[in-house]
């Protein structure tokens, strides 16, 4: 019986899909699904798709859910059937919205991003293929818009099975670490900075941000804020936590700590939980770069990549003519595909070096790489023993400024990925003073470049000399890198 339903399911999906794409070739642009764009039909599933009662069966079925069968995985490049549509002004967003409308087409939502200064709309199409066919038509006839699938973008950590690799517990004491002295950063420097940090990432684990624990952070101030939707599911704080410790984590008794001095950062919560994988997207990727504009940030760390599409290029181009840096992971693919916003012109892509400054073994091989910055088997305290040790050692001093003492009670993990080198390397450049950052964008990076160790000839494992591109080479913000880049002389 099971298997009589089973492939009677089956046969419906295939009849309904060829139903559809009839319709869709008739009329020139698929309709969008009862309760789309509004409140969803009495009895109607979750998703607003409408169910089928099969005669003389006691079953009911979501149409979307027979769609489901054949749909991409959780993990694949696109949402399933979404389509972006930018426009550069309200008057045309007005226009644009009407026009879609009366072909039967209401969004699922609609944003005015002020600090973007674009209108972006996101609607809900039967499949991939409806979805493509209909970005393809409006291209052809409103040449102005920006019209795109919407991609996803994931953690830019190594994995391994589904589990992330290298998480093994070690001990404070035990701990090996090098980030800091590669990219030289100077203890004896001054220990706040006026630069504003913004960062497009997971959650923080929130007892992190517990006022009882503002001495984690060193000084910085977190101003958090999710773009997540409420019928989102936020994604675990691992990542998020890993790369919040790894820039501004106060010193630890072993000689761990972030590579930032104590400044502002503005987080954007932009994962969500997606199956057995943690993701964004392009249209959330748009709100956080909206809302960090807002937050006035001078750089952005976006530890996440994708296949990209149109929007999110014109969107990340939007960001950087206002001046703002994006430093985002190259990619943890040892071949030449692009990652992006990583491999987007004006984007300095973040590659991962390890301890002796060779390339890591899984990192991208595409040319977009702009810098390198250590991201191999870089130690990062686990959320709760740090925790512990700092109420520990806040019953034990009165000092709010005094380190995190009791490493030996700190227990940790190796982390590595082009995702943990763009948080140290973005932390760092925190270091940089302010005149660095009102210098235009083209003289930042090629100043950047000359105080830069240069690019080792290593051999990567089972590769070539020189085989993975480490752009300029090694990150450096010690005191000769900031002189070189606050240097009237041009490299």
């Amino acid at each position: 019986m099971k298997r009589l339903l089973l492939a009677l399911n089956i046969a419906i999906a295939l009849c309904l899909s060829a139903i559809g794409s009839a319709s869709f070739a008739q009329q020139g642009a698929p309709q969008p699904a009862p309760g789309q764009g509004g409140a969803a039909p009495p009895g109607a599933p979750r998703d607003g798709a409408p169910r089928v009662r099969l005669p003389g069966v006691s079953l009911q079925i979501s149409l979307g859910s027979l769609f489901a069968l054949g749909a991409p995985r959780g993990d694949e490049a696109f949402e399933p059937g979404q389509l972006l549509v930018m426009w550069n002004d309200e008057a045309s967003a007005r226009d644009g919205l009407l026009l879609l409308e009366q072909r039967g087409l209401r969004p699922l939502q609609s944003q005015s991003l002020a600090e973007l200064g674009i209108v972006l709309a996101l609607y809900q199409l039967a499949d991939y293929r409806a979805a493509r066919a209909l970005r393809d038509e409006l291209r052809a006839q409103q040449p102005l818009w920006t019209i795109d699938l919407n991609a996803r973008a994931w953690p830019l950590q190594r994995e391994a099975n589904g589990v992330a690799a290298n998480v093994n517990a070690v001990s404070a004491a035990g701990a090996r670490l090098y980030a800091r002295q590669l990219l030289g950063v100077d203890d004896t420097a001054p220990t706040s900075s006026t630069t504003r940090l913004g960062v497009i990432d997971g959650s923080i684990d929130g007892s992190l941000l517990a006022p009882a624990a503002a001495r984690v952070w060193n000084g910085s101030q977190i101003a958090s804020h999710s773009v997540l939707a409420s019928t989102d599911t936020a994604a675990g704080p691992a990542h998020g936590t890993a790369v919040a410790l790894l820039m501004a984590a106060a010193p630890l008794a072993n000689g761990f700590a972030g590579a930032a001095p104590a400044l502002h950062i503005a987080w954007a919560g932009a994962l969500r939980k997606l199956g057995a994988h943690d993701s964004s997207n392009s249209w959330l990727l748009a709100q956080a770069f909206n809302w960090l504009l807002g937050e006035r940030v001078q750089l952005v760390n976006v530890s996440l990549g994708g296949a990209g599409d149109e929007v999110l290029r014109a969107v990340t181009a939007r960001v950087l003519t206002k001046g703002v840096a994006v430093l985002a992971a190259a990619g943890n693919s040892a071949d030449t595909a692009s990652v992006y916003p990583g491999a987007y012109p004006g984007v300095w892509a973040v590659t991962a070096i390890d301890a002796a400054g060779q390339p890591y073994r899984h990192a991208t091989r595409a040319q977009h790489v702009a810098f390198a910055a250590p991201g191999v088997d870089v130690w990062v305290p686990d959320a709760a023993a740090l925790l512990a040790a700092m109420l520990q050692g806040a019953s034990a001093s009165a000092s709010a400024s005094a380190s995190v003492p009791a490493a030996q009670a700190v227990s940790g993990r190796y982390l590595s990925g082009t995702s943990f080198a763009t948080a140290l390397a973005s932390a760092a450049l925190a270091r940089m003073p302010a005149a660095f950052w009102q210098l235009d964008a083209d003289t930042r990076k090629s100043r950047l470049c000359a105080a830069a160790r240069a690019p080792l000839q290593g051999v990567v494992p089972g590769g070539v000399p020189g085989e993975a591109p480490l752009g300029c080479g090694s990150l450096r913000v010690d005191a000769a890198a900031a002189a070189s880049a606050l240097s009237a002389k041009l490299p």
